[in-house]
């Protein structure tokens, strides 16, 4: 520490070299078009899970290399205030605290999007005339002070009180003083200062002013922008329109950094290692030593439009993957940490010369290129990034040198020697060379030097290709004379030999052996299969030859110049349309193309595309205009050109793990229910919702490098689904149960980050859960088991019903036919034959109604009331009509169809019979009625005589009325019998209750 004070008061000026040609950093510029909640922004953080927080004059942005998440008054959680001043991650209690210009104090938890805290303006405005909230500081593990212009207020988080008392500093005559954002913590030590005024030192556990510092009086009148704490040399520093201060609390001084040999503001700092620091200035960023002698102008790519953004920073801050972040008034920036491979030229920094559209481009040496453009040729310093035009003026088509070493160049005006290309002289080329007399007003666009004596020209404006022969001063002409190829517009060549070499043209693509003086055209097809035309550019690549065509990629032939591979749009190409290819000596092949530079490894064929915001100056390039010397790159185009270096290419780290960030729940309604998903590992769904939306990230800030994302359900099955550049996966119809959703990302070179795994439990609908299930299977259950014991009861009645007239068969049938054998044995005796006769008459007619009593009760065509009526008459009228009495059977038209079972059908017959007869043999009635009515769903049968009755008390009930009653009760039917002397007899069967 004594040691960075001695640098402090002994520092030299240091002055920034006008010569020298910053290193180039790629930048990636967010603003409103990107998401951003505003063009200005004011401060940043980063939380535990990687998230960058950014404070804007229109709220708090949470970002995630991706997407933009906005936090304001409007949106969940509804903060204080829009206007975010300061906001800073605690580690200690994983919250954020945010301050917000007349809106207080927040504190959000970042895994939830919550407000765990809020200490509002209306509270802090009771207190001090200014409450707007600068920055905040957590002292004690419960207490907070905020910095505010009207002074500082201490808040205890434990009681939820003000805690007052407290001396402010620098208070003189009541007036208070303003505040900046300068509020540090140091072990037991709170630093604030105070504008126009100085340093105050308070003790953190009593609260008490311990001493101040006072600004010297040149000091006190600058405009202090922001103040940073160095934890590595204990040093607080100052940033003010005067310039940089350090305050060193151990001694109680500050000393001026003196940076420049005038007065430069300086408006940020921080730390980018222990060796270095990043400033910001009026005059751009800057990166420094820890003692300020080596000072270092950071120079960035960035998207056209937002030119002079790092003389307008805020706050830098950098990221836990060393990435610098630059919250500034024109957006955010993102510097990544490696140096760009990419330079680009469009203005010279110090004669402001601007490079406009170039055609043509030459390196001169590894440091010194040579540009074309319609009107001038500049020559540019790839080191300093100078720019000066040469004389003679005009357009100049192409530079090149023969087997002999000897300078060409090729103007709008013709072909002419030069001894030097910096500072050309020309001569005309025939003058040097009469062999070249008649072909040097022609216009050439490249040339091959095939061996030490043969030097192929291609010239425009359909002049067709010349094979000169420097030795022996011959020059042919090819192309011109051949009826073989329509055109004659020579775009490019390529060597296959020392012998041979292939031609492309506007329709063509040819092979020529100079030894044969044999031209011989090669057929190339599209992915149509028509004949391709229109050809730019050839080279051959490793054993292959590359050949670029307008509107449909790049064809690859083998040795024998057979086609072998397509690279087209659909194989990851920018656009189809390609000018130049050229190899550097990392196995890759840089294309130009009318949108998008591409490099494509010459092996594997894979594809990486860049465009403006990676650094390039333009999207688009000119068909000539590339060129290469000792791995350097260069192409340009409008607006200049890029310097390529691959040697600055780096292999991009493995991905983050992934972050499941929230679920969306969509139950088919306008609701959607959105639920975080940060530090969860499962997730329980409700049965209402048919789709879940699950939103991943790898948070990765290296944005030169796309991220694919892959998914797979473990349950179903071991594959990997390939999301592509989406983060969402999206699941609808999933059936209930329980499943472990993994999810990992990739980058561009196929490193793989760790699967990181979300368990989803989708919960089932009430006829999906298993109680349900089990009552159906119950429920089924029962009703097999009730059909089981209805089938078992049912062949239990059949069965009764069989013993029932197995039984009438023996004690009826049985009986009247062994009376018969009686009769009949006494009949052929002899004795009293004429009687035995007659009753073994009698007995058969008995037995044979008996017999068919049976075979109807067995009947199933036969069991309806109306059977049931057209038995009993069939039985009852000859009966009572043999005895002189008149029988009337009838029933409700409404239960002639009513269905019987074969039991009430044969006991209700049984009973009706016995009853019939009993009327018959004892009453002593002229009529017997038998009426039928319904009785609910059963019927009710009356049998009534007008005999001459009984007295029912006096009569002992017999074996015939017990028989019918038992018959009765089997079938679930009553029997009431009602008589009374000289009033008949009325007999009821009614059914049960």
């Amino acid at each position: 520490m004594k040691l960075l004070i001695l640098v402090f008061l002994n520092i030299q000026l240091f002055f920034i070299p006008s010569n020298v040609h910053a290193q180039r950093y790629q930048l990636f510029p967010f603003t409103y078009n990107n998401g951003l909640s505003s063009y200005n922004a004011q401060t940043i953080c980063q939380d535990k899970h990687g998230y960058i927080w950014i404070g804007t004059q229109d709220g708090l942005n949470r970002f995630n290399g991706k997407d933009f998440v906005i936090f304001n008054k409007t949106t969940r959680p509804r903060l204080s205030g829009n206007d975010i001043r300061y906001v800073n991650y605690d580690k200690v209690n994983n919250c954020l605290w945010v301050c917000s210009s007349n809106g207080g104090v927040d504190a959000i938890d970042p895994d939830n999007d919550t407000i765990i805290f809020r200490l509002g303006i209306d509270t802090i405005k009771k207190y001090l005339t200014d409450p707007s909230v600068q920055k905040v500081e957590l002292i004690q593990e419960n207490i907070l002070c905020l910095n505010t212009p009207s002074g500082l207020l201490f808040y205890d988080l434990k009681n939820k009180r003000i805690i007052t008392g407290i001396t402010q500093p620098f208070l003189k005559n009541d007036q208070p003083k303003k505040f900046v954002n300068g509020l540090f913590t140091d072990k037991n030590f709170l630093y604030t200062i105070t504008i126009g005024e100085g340093i105050s030192v308070y003790n953190t556990r009593t609260l008490k002013l311990l001493h101040e510092h006072l600004f010297d009086t040149e000091f006190a009148g600058s405009l202090i922008y922001r103040c940073w704490f160095d934890t590595l040399y204990h040093t607080i520093f100052i940033c003010s329109s005067k310039g940089l201060y350090a305050y060193s609390p151990e001694t109680n001084v500050i000393n001026k950094i003196q940076l420049t040999k005038k007065q430069l503001p300086v408006y940020a700092i921080c730390r980018k290692n222990d060796i270095s620091m990043i400033l910001a200035t009026s005059e751009g960023v800057f990166e420094t030593n820890n003692n300020f002698t080596n000072l270092n102008h950071l120079s960035f790519t960035n998207e056209e439009g937002i030119e002079n953004w790092d003389i307008n920073v805020n706050e830098i801050f950098i990221g836990i993957g060393n990435e610098i972040w630059y919250a500034a008034r024109k957006g955010l920036m993102l510097q990544m940490p490696q140096i760009s491979p990419f330079e680009k030229y469009s203005v010279d920094p110090h004669s402001n010369i601007k490079l406009n559209h170039l055609y043509y481009l030459m390196f001169l040496n590894k440091e010194t290129v040579l540009a074309c453009d319609l009107n001038k040729t500049y020559r540019i310093n790839l080191t300093t990034g100078s720019i000066e035009p040469i004389k003679p003026f005009g357009f100049y088509y192409y530079f090149f040198e023969d087997s002999e070493k000897r300078k060409f160049i090729s103007k709008e005006d013709g072909l002419f020697f030069t001894k030097q290309f910096e500072k050309p002289v020309l001569i005309a080329a025939g003058k040097i060379c009469p062999e070249l007399s008649h072909i040097e007003k022609y216009k050439f666009n490249s040339h091959l030097n095939l061996n030490d004596s043969i030097v192929v020209l291609a010239a425009e404006e359909d002049k067709g290709v010349f094979v000169w022969n420097t030795r022996a001063k011959t020059v042919n002409s090819l192309l011109k004379a051949s009826n073989k190829f329509e055109s004659k517009y020579c775009n490019g060549l390529a060597k296959v030999s020392s012998s041979r070499f292939l031609i492309v043209t506007d329709s063509e693509l040819a092979l020529y052996d100079v030894n044969k003086k044999t031209l011989k055209k090669v057929t190339i097809k599209n992915k149509e299969n028509e004949e391709q035309r229109l050809f730019l550019d050839v080279a051959k690549i490793n054993n292959e030859y590359w050949v670029d065509s307008y509107g449909s990629g790049i064809f690859i032939l083998d040795t024998l110049f057979n086609q072998k591979a397509f690279i087209s749009a659909p194989e990851g190409l920018s656009n189809n349309s390609v000018y130049k290819m050229i190899p550097d000596n990392c196995n890759n092949v840089w294309i130009t193309t009318n949108y998008g530079l591409n490099r494509i490894d010459a092996t594997s064929h894979k594809v990486k595309s860049y465009f403006i915001n990676d650094g390039l100056h333009n999207n688009a390039f000119e068909e000539f205009s590339a060129n290469s010397n000792g791995g350097t790159i260069i192409v340009g185009g409008p607006n200049g050109l890029t310097k390529i270096d691959p040697d600055k290419l780096y292999k991009h780290n493995a991905p983050n793990a992934c972050l499941f960030e929230y679920i969306v729940m969509d139950d088919g309604t306008t609701n959607q229910q959105k639920i975080q998903l940060i530090n969860k590992n499962s997730i329980t769904i409700p049965n209402n919702i048919y789709k879940a939306d699950i939103n991943v990230i790898s948070i990765n800030y290296d944005l030169t490098s796309d991220l694919n994302y892959y998914y797979r359900i473990k349950e179903l099955g071991n594959n990997w689904f390939f999301l592509g550049g989406k983060n969402t996966v999206s699941l609808l119809g999933v059936r209930p149960g329980t499943y472990h959703l993994q999810v990992k990302a990739a980058n561009e070179d196929g490193v793989w980050s760790e699967p990181k795994e979300l368990i989803l439990i989708f919960l089932p609908k009430w006829y999906q859960t298993w109680w349900f299930y089990l009552l159906i299977a119950l429920t089924i259950a029962g009703i097999l088991y009730a059909l089981y014991r209805y089938r078992i009861n049912q062949i239990k009645k059949q069965h009764a019903i069989r013993k029932n007239i197995a039984t009438d068969l023996h004690d009826d049938l049985g009986s009247t036919l062994n009376s018969v054998k009686v009769f009949t044995n006494l009949a052929i005796s002899g004795v009293k034959q004429e009687e035995s006769l007659q009753q073994v008459k009698d007995n058969l007619t008995e037995a044979t109604m008996s017999l068919r009593d049976m075979i109807w009760v067995l009947d199933d065509s036969l069991d309806t009331v109306d059977e049931l009526i057209t038995r009993l008459k069939q039985f009852a009228i000859p009966v009572a009509a043999a005895s002189s009495i008149e029988a009337i059977i009838k029933a409700d038209s409404d239960v002639n169809s009513r269905q019987l079972t074969k039991e009430e059908k044969r006991n209700l017959f049984l009973i009706c019979k016995e009853a019939i007869n009993n009327s018959i043999k004892y009453s002593c009635a002229s009529q017997i009625d038998v009426s039928i009515t319904a009785s609910g769903k059963k019927i009710q049968i009356v049998i009534a005589d007008n005999g001459k009755g009984f007295n029912v008390d006096e009569v002992k009930k017999g074996y015939g009325l017990k028989n019918m009653q038992y018959r009765a009760r089997q079938i679930n039917y009553n029997i009431s019998l009602v008589s009374s002397l000289g009033k008949g007899t009325k007999f009821q069967i009614n059914p049960g209750r």
